[in-house]
């Protein structure tokens, strides 16, 4: 512990560092009590840092899914399988009577409140697709000052802050009413984030995700935007996020051919079972009632699910 102590305080006190900068933001933002499941590099440093060397929300408790930081790990990290972990981790879940949210990520077996920051876990419905959207005053701000229009020289931070702007981007547009025009500031807030690849792409995945439905011109420009504006050094999951979103709007059009040839495209590019563009291309063959083509990417999912698992 001492180890981490002395490298996050070198890597995140300093100045106005984005880094520190985030970390505080989210721990403001937690409700009291919270069980934080942090994910990553991005989060899991800088909110220990804060949490466990500067004392920042005692009442929360940090726990990294993967047992290989925190000392209050859930298994031993070398000697339980993936399948055994995800066990156990979910069983945990189940058992907490106090908030569990996720920085960073999402979890699938219930219904969401997405607060932007966090993901906190619904446990009153099993509908993964029933997600409340709920931004706080202070994470808004903090979009609009440190994230909306930052974009930082480091390629890594950078992408965090893309990831981000993405996210922030596709709960405002799945929110939106129809037939009314947003506020004045929700709408500034838009036009910056439609000239921004991350803003523009999830912009378009919330529109299409919208209760009250999408306009299909609407979401083609702005995917056509996000294709302008697409930097050289995007990652393959963002990558191969636009193709999959492009997939599904022409299979939403009916153009059974350009959508299999986009969801294709998705999958290539970032081949990880966690890719929903499998799912998708799975359930596309099946439309056009190609079973055979439907089940040699269902077996697809299991062999990169077995490798991954090894």
């Amino acid at each position: 512990m001492l180890v981490f102590a002395v490298g996050a305080r070198t890597n995140l006190v300093g100045g106005e560092e984005w880094g520190a900068q985030y970390a505080r933001a989210v721990l403001a933002d937690l409700p009291k009590d919270a069980v934080v499941i942090v994910t990553g590099d991005p989060d899991l440093a800088p909110m220990a840092y804060y949490h466990l060397i500067e004392g920042w929300r005692p009442d929360i408790t940090l726990v990294d899914p993967k047992g290989l930081i925190l000392g209050n790990r859930l298994f031993h990290p070398f000697r339980t399988d993936a399948a055994t972990a995800q066990r156990i981790l979910d069983g945990m879940i189940d058992r907490e009577t106090s908030p569990v949210v996720f920085t960073l990520d999402a979890y699938p077996r219930y219904a969401q409140r997405d607060h932007w920051l966090y993901v906190e876990v619904d446990k009153s419905s099993t509908d993964t697709a029933r997600v409340t959207v709920d931004i706080s005053a202070q994470a808004r701000q903090f979009f609009e000052h440190s994230i909306l229009e930052t974009h930082d020289v480091n390629a890594w931070v950078a992408f965090i802050q893309g990831e981000l702007r993405r996210h922030y981007a596709l709960l405002i547009a799945r929110t939106l009413p129809r037939g009314s025009a947003p506020d004045e500031r929700t709408r500034r807030d838009l036009d910056v984030l439609a000239k921004d690849f991350y803003g523009a792409l999830g912009i378009a995945e919330g529109l299409m995700l919208n209760p009250d439905g999408y306009a299909v011109g609407e979401v083609s420009a702005l995917l056509d935007k996000a294709l302008d504006a697409m930097p050289s050094d995007v990652l393959k999951e963002h990558l191969s996020r636009f193709f999959y979103i492009r997939g599904v709007l022409r299979t939403n059009l009916r153009d059974n051919a350009g959508a299999v040839r986009d969801l294709e495209t998705a999958v290539s590019v970032w081949p990880s079972p966690d890719n929903l563009a499998f799912k998708e291309l799975e359930t596309q063959f099946r439309r056009m009632g190609d079973e055979g083509a439907a089940n040699a990417v269902g077996e697809r999912v299991k062999q990169l699910e077995l490798r991954r698992g090894r």
